[in-house]
């Protein structure tokens, strides 16, 4: 185990891929009950940047940079191995144990500033970024004080009964498409309360995950397609080996993209020590006895983790392989 103040090193927390404009952070928009959104947004190259959690390592240096935690105290660095007692053999009472990999576990420190670690570990995510089967139907409408959305055919037949409304601040958290009366409409579990008496079209979306379950984006980002506009908040269900751009989940040169990276950089000097593919495993927050907050967040990874002594002010961006796992 290995402890650093915060004066002596600088970390940052970037995604696991080299693709240009995205990152992980706070929407802009809350949701109805004012809490903060995590959300795939677009990436920032400032240092610190105030809403963004993890950024891309397209164009690194300056993206990784802007990945930069904040207001740092303390990083706890733990490398242990995880092993197998196998034995005893052949009648001998001792046994062995066989290394099954190398376990990394950083524990990161800072002053509470924001609500940035507190929504990416917890949520809700936004819901037109996170993964699963997300509806934008667009001709759906609804009345003050009514249970009913209305709609074309098509668009009724793209919802399923069960799915989660979200959207507008008119439906309430939680709200629930129970039933289908008709070719046209649907009813849902709450009374819509908007303000105006139509809803405006185009601003209903449904989720099979209702808003209090979309969680923080604990195991980073998925790929649902080669573009920009196809990367969503990860729910955490795909193996490791399956968070990739492509099919070949059996190749072992295919590139992973799960989770996160953390590069834990010495200050005055060029050594980083690169922990790759790690997802988030826990997250505190205590309150002093003068008033000021520290929060903690736990991250962790059971793959090789890298020394990079290149040039200054560079880092570690090689992608990694689903081999290596």
């Amino acid at each position: 185990m290995a402890y650093f103040l915060g004066r002596d090193v600088d970390v940052f927390i970037t995604l696991e891929t080299d693709k240009a404009g995205k990152a992980i952070g706070l929407n802009a928009q809350n949701d109805s009950l004012g809490y903060p959104i995590c959300a795939v947004v677009a990436s920032g190259t400032a240092a610190p940047s105030g809403t963004i959690f993890a950024n891309t390592m397209y164009d690194s240096p300056a993206n990784v940079s802007g990945g930069r935690v904040h207001d740092l105290t303390g990083v706890d660095l733990s490398i242990t191995a995880s092993d197998e007692e196998v034995g005893p053999f052949l009648g001998h009472a001792a046994t062995a144990s066989v290394e099954l990999r190398k376990e990394h576990s950083v524990t990161l420190t800072r002053k509470k500033s924001d609500e940035v670690w507190d929504a990416v570990f917890n949520g809700p995510s936004d819901i037109t970024t996170f993964e699963g089967s997300y509806t934008n139907a667009a001709a759906f409408s609804g009345t003050t004080g009514t249970a009913v959305l209305s709609g074309g055919a098509t668009d009724v037949g793209a919802v399923s009964v069960g799915d989660y409304v979200g959207g507008p601040d008119a439906i309430a958290l939680g709200t629930q498409v129970i039933s289908k009366p008709s070719s046209t409409t649907l009813k849902i579990s709450k009374n819509l309360t908007a303000t105006d008496s139509d809803m405006e079209a185009g601003s209903v979306g449904f989720n099979p995950l209702p808003t209090y379950r979309r969680q923080g984006a604990r195991a980073g980002v998925v790929y649902q397609s080669t573009s920009v506009a196809g990367w969503y908040v990860a729910t955490g269900r795909r193996p490791p080996w399956q968070t990739t751009s492509g099919t070949s989940y059996g190749n072992p040169g295919e590139t992973t993209y799960y989770g996160y990276r953390v590069h834990i950089k010495m200050k005055g000097g060029g050594e980083v020590y690169t922990l790759k593919n790690c997802s988030m495993s826990g997250h505190t927050v205590s309150m002093n006895a003068d008033g000021t907050s520290d929060e903690t967040l736990e991250l962790k990874t059971g793959v090789l983790s890298t020394l990079y002594t290149g040039a200054d002010n560079t880092f570690f961006t090689e992608l990694t392989q689903i081999g290596e796992y």
